[in-house]
């Protein structure tokens, strides 16, 4: 089994079914059309382009990630997680925090009094409706428990 390479630039620029089929201007791969540019200028902004997709979707399914986590998310190096989050902080893309002594990012802002409590109040709103509804369904399956012996 090949081995796991972490950095994509690697693969590019090392892997010599790659670098020869480029340099001799055919597709790497049938079907693939070759680019005129292979900057690595152009490869670092797909990169970039990448993370802060891979960013916002662990900001969406995630409220706190521990650092070496998140990084191992994202194929990048700690360093450069900590400046594509922290731009992305700056513009405004995602809300986050990083705690580096525990080494955890959290992606979720404090939050008032008043948005917890009204949280916790929908939150027994449902709790009791689902007890609700699981009596009613208790006492149908009585109800009808109790006819089947009074027919008996």
């Amino acid at each position: 089994m090949a081995r796991h390479r972490n950095n994509i630039w690697t693969i590019f620029t090392e892997d010599p079914r790659i670098r020869s089929r480029q340099s001799m201007g055919r597709p790497a791969y049938p079907g693939h059309r070759t680019r005129q540019c292979h900057s690595p200028f152009s490869l670092f902004l797909t990169l970039t382009f990448v993370a802060i997709k891979n960013i916002r979707v662990v900001a969406e399914y995630y409220t706190r990630i521990t650092l070496p986590r998140f990084t191992s998310l994202l194929d990048l190096t700690v360093q450069q997680t900590e400046e594509v989050l922290a731009r992305l902080v700056v513009s405004g893309t995602v809300w986050a925090r990083i705690d580096r002594p525990a080494g955890i990012v959290n992606f979720r802002s404090k939050r008032s009094a008043e948005d917890v409590m009204n949280d916790w109040s929908s939150d027994m709103q449902r709790l009791l409706g689902l007890v609700e509804k699981t009596w009613m369904g208790m006492n149908a399956a009585q109800a009808a428990q109790s006819r089947v012996k009074a027919q008996a």
